[in-house]
């Protein structure tokens, strides 16, 4: 889950301050530079979600192949453990077959 910094949560405050007062000057008044920074606000408001979101995404996604990575490393210690004792039992069963007079081979 994403976590707000104070930044993001300053910089989220300003954007709902400006798209404010944009629109409550366009209602006010018909002026075409008025209209042209409403625009120009409304096309950068888009570009910075917009970025925010990919950066999210990319965390999330880095975090989810460290936590992948972590799992495999898990699973291969775990293997390797059984590995060891799998083949302790091997050499006890071959000591033991040994005794008995069998043939390993």
């Amino acid at each position: 889950m994403f976590t707000p910094t104070l930044e993001s949560l300053q910089a989220t405050s300003d954007k709902s301050l400006i798209a404010a007062l944009l629109i409550q000057w366009n209602t006010k008044s018909k002026n075409k530079e008025v209209i042209e920074v409403s625009e120009a606000f409304t096309r950068l408001f888009v570009y910075i979600d917009g970025m925010e979101l990919k950066s999210f995404s990319c965390d999330r996604e880095v975090s989810e192949a460290r936590a992948d990575k972590n799992r495999a490393v898990l699973r291969a210690r775990k293997s390797e453990e059984k590995i060891i004792e799998l083949e302790e039992k091997v050499k006890k069963l071959e000591k033991s077959l040994k005794i008995f007079g069998g043939n390993i081979n």
